[in-house]
């Protein structure tokens, strides 16, 4: 990944945690440093996820061998889990899903 890729996820991540510490800082009755450790975790949350899509879309091959698993997963991961109620652990399973089933096409077409 590039450098430059890499500051920008950071400031990205670090700009969501500031501005997701000051929503729950408004609405929130509870404790500033309950708020803070949130706050840091979805930053670092996003940062390790802002990561490893772009280090794993870095070239076209990976694109095309994880790109339209990946929508798939998430779209299809989502809707599964608007009906059972647990739509970030339905999201979280269909990304999963669709990596390894970009890392089986790959094995089938004998991409590494």
């Amino acid at each position: 990944m590039e450098r430059t890729q890499w500051y920008k996820g950071l400031v990205i991540s670090l700009f969501l945690g500031i501005i997701f510490f000051v929503v729950n800082l408004m609405s929130h009755t509870a404790p500033v440093s309950m708020i803070i450790m949130k706050s840091l975790l979805v930053a670092l949350t996003f940062g390790v996820l802002y990561t490893i899509t772009f280090t794993l879309l870095a070239s076209e091959q990976r694109r095309l061998q994880y790109g339209v698993p990946l929508v798939i997963g998430v779209a299809l991961g989502a809707l599964v889990g608007m009906k059972l109620e647990q739509p970030i652990i339905c999201t979280l399973v269909g990304i999963a899903v669709a990596l390894i089933a970009g890392y089986v096409y790959g094995r089938i077409k004998g991409v590494r």
